[in-house]
């Protein structure tokens, strides 16, 4: 079983690399070009790995404007996930280890912002400051990044600790937020980060998008707090609900 799932790992990312080769002589300097793109890709990542998405509450997400959607991070096709939802021009905020080629001019051409998450290396105070003027010029221009502010994959049911500098800029701009809970994309790579398990099933929740300067909030902290209390709200809807649709017990 496991040479099986080794070989489908192989297989999707060779698909993957497949995708990005092909279509990147169709990047150009439009954001919304390389968009459609990138969901065109996103799209065809899901179902090749097997996985149905379903998705909740996609009215909740701004239709224009600076806008922060925050999520929480279980998987690498997460990121899939996100961008075939979300139907306008949206970058994310990187890590650094993602930028290999072909992934890079990709990344670049949707305006993702590059964070270094310092996790060998010592805190760069120049780089995060950097980094956080990227994603306010980012948030104040009117456009749109997701962000996992986890910090990286989180294995389990619960949700990590959320990274308060991650709510700095949204704070700063009074741009909106988008709580989101994702579900079940651990389930195609359970068993390691790279290991894929096909047929699973997605569901992406947003909920009500939060403008900091309306919700009462008086600091990135207590943003953070808030989005991560809607975030959990989020994954209890979910759990209710499937624990609804299990088959009552017989007497």
């Amino acid at each position: 079983m496991k040479v099986f799932k080794t070989i489908k790992t192989i297989w999707i990312l060779g698909y993957f690399t497949y995708l990005l080769l092909i279509n990147s002589f169709k990047l150009s300097k439009d954001a919304e070009n390389n968009s459609r793109i990138a969901v065109k890709i996103s799209k065809k990542m899901l179902a090749a790995s097997k996985a149905e998405t379903e998705i909740i509450g996609a009215e909740n997400i701004p239709r224009n404007g600076g806008a922060m959607i925050v999520a929480n991070h279980k998987s690498l096709w997460d990121v899939f996930a996100v961008a075939a939802a979300v139907n306008r021009p949206m970058g994310f905020v990187a890590a650094k280890e993602l930028y290999v080629f072909p992934l890079t001019k990709y990344l670049n051409a949707i305006n993702c912002v590059w964070l270094d998450r310092f996790i060998d290396t010592p805190v760069d105070k120049k780089s995060v400051v950097e980094t956080q003027a990227k994603i306010v010029d980012a948030l104040s221009g009117g456009y749109c990044l997701t962000i996992y502010p986890e910090g990286g994959l989180v294995y389990g049911d619960d949700l990590g600790a959320f990274k308060t500098a991650s709510f700095n800029a949204p704070q700063k701009t009074d741009a909106l937020v988008v709580p989101v809970y994702i579900h079940g994309s651990a389930g195609i790579n359970k068993e390691g980060r790279w290991l894929v398990i096909p047929k699973t099933r997605i569901t992406v929740s947003f909920g009500t998008a939060i403008r900091p300067s309306e919700a009462g909030v008086k600091n990135s902290a207590e943003l953070c707090a808030l989005t991560r209390e809607k975030i959990l709200e989020l994954k209890d809807k979910l759990e209710q609900r499937s624990a609804a649709r299990q088959p009552r017990e017989s007497d």
